[in-house]
């Protein structure tokens, strides 16, 4: 080919474009870690919380290792680059004051490490600030409260103590309050500009801990007031919640009719309780719980009276505070009205899962066989402060049904504190056949 023919060529072809090659490729560069904080802790003993932050490339993950402390501590990205994060220190953790601490913040495959803190983990005088007159008492910023918690207790019951810490705006004027029980208690700040307060209330015979009750830390300073509501268990809960007095019952043959309810009740014991907003409720795979009736103490569910004969498949699902799940399904087949049945046992009101009033007797009406003795048994349960893991029998006894078929009988609470649940057991015999059932009643909030 002639010189002039590749002139010709490289002509049409116009300019030459060059690609990059993989060396000239951009490479993604490492996270960068700029600082490594803990807020010092007095003592490294259980119980006792300790506050890591992180400052670095935002975007990232970062997480916090310590060596005697089995798991890893995730940061949450509260700014962009600020990462912060809390450990409760627990009894089987083998932590020093010279323990090995150690940050890593990943983004995109890559990652930084940082050791050590840029302070130390426990309080020293070289890390106290010494309160003199020349300290400012106003801050820089708005008022704020970026944590209010507690150390959770074994149980809710007289001479506990709860140890409330709050960390915000350094030298300002912090409480808390406990509805119907404290209002505007004290909390000292550890040290002059720690930003970290703390109190101790220790439970009284007298005090009532109702499900879900509010308590809520304040910070105030001048003119202006923030709080922050505590949104974390009381006690320590270890156990998943039950799912208990499922209606109808499991393998249960109900007649058609317009009355069917669908219900179970939440037990968690001296937990925390079950969180409504996690319930979730299938029949036959569709989705109905947002056709149900939800509490932390029950649910119930009234289907179309055209629920077609045939088997059908209840699932429910739940989550207490302390983010427990627990999960069950059960069967009931609904058949034609003239289809015979077991021995027949019907509480016809009050209602399954209702609330009654604790001034006066509950009257219980029901229906089984004609002229038959049923058992029944009235229990009042309650594991919060103000009754204290109460378990008592308030009525034992056998009551007849009429010619008809009909019963009813009277009980008389005792407790009408929140948290209480009466249990009401029914057993009824005949011709070789038994049958049970149970009601589930709550007091009047």
């Amino acid at each position: 080919m002639s010189s002039r023919t590749v002139f010709l060529i490289l002509a049409l072809l116009g300019p030459l474009t060059f690609v990059a090659t993989s060396a000239q490729a951009t490479t993604v560069p490492a996270p960068v870690i700029d600082s490594f904080n803990v807020e010092p802790v007095e003592s490294l003993t259980a119980g006792n919380d300790l506050i890591f932050t992180v400052s670095g490339t935002p975007g990232g993950k970062a997480s916090v290792r310590i060596r005697g402390v089995t798991r890893t501590i995730n940061l949450d990205e509260v700014d962009p680059g600020e990462y912060e994060g809390e450990y409760t220190i627990r009894s089987r953790d083998k932590i020093t004051a010279k323990s090995t601490i150690r940050a890593t913040l990943r983004k995109q495959g890559m990652s930084s490490r940082r050791t050590p803190l840029d302070e130390p983990l426990v309080v020293t005088s070289a890390s106290t600030v010494p309160a003199t007159s020349s300290t400012p008492t106003t801050t820089q910023g708005p008022l704020s409260i970026e944590l209010f918690t507690l150390t959770p207790v074994d149980a809710i019951e007289p001479g506990a103590d709860l140890n409330f810490k709050l960390t915000g705006t350094p030298r300002a004027k912090a409480s808390f309050t406990i509805e119907g029980v404290t209002s505007n208690t004290p909390m000292t700040e550890t040290t002059a500009g720690s930003r970290v307060y703390e109190a101790r209330y220790t439970i009284r015979r007298q005090d009532n801990f109702p499900p879900g009750v509010k308590i809520t830390g304040t910070l105030t300073q001048g003119h202006e007031t923030v709080s922050k509501r505590l949104d974390q268990p009381l006690v320590k809960d270890n156990d998943p919640p039950l799912i208990k007095n499922l209606v109808p019952q499991n393998n249960e043959l109900v007649a058609a009719q317009s009355r069917l309810f669908i219900s179970a009740s939440f037990d968690d014991g001296a937990g925390s309780g079950v969180d409504p907003r996690s319930v979730l409720i299938k029949l036959n795979g569709r989705d109905i719980t947002s056709q149900a009736v939800i509490t932390p103490s029950f649910f119930s569910y009234q289907p179309s009276p055209s629920l077609s004969l045939g088997n059908h498949q209840v699932e429910v699902s739940a989550k207490d505070l302390a983010g427990q799940s627990v999960r069950t399904n059960w069967r009931f087949e609904v058949a034609s009205s003239n289809v015979p049945t077991r021995l027949p046992l019907e509480i016809t009101s009050p209602a399954n899962n209702a609330q009654i009033s604790g001034s006066g007797p509950v009257e219980v009406r029901g229906r089984s066989a004609p002229n038959i003795d049923i058992k029944v048994q009235v229990n009042a349960t309650a594991s919060l402060a103000g009754l204290f893991g109460i378990n008592q029998d308030i009525l034992n006894s056998t009551v007849r049904t009429d010619a008809q078929g009909n019963f009813s009988f009277n009980f008389q609470p005792r407790f009408a504190v929140p948290g209480t649940r009466y249990e009401v057991k029914l057993s009824a015999s005949d011709d070789n056949q038994t049958r049970e059932q149970t009601l589930v009643l709550f007091p009047q909030k």
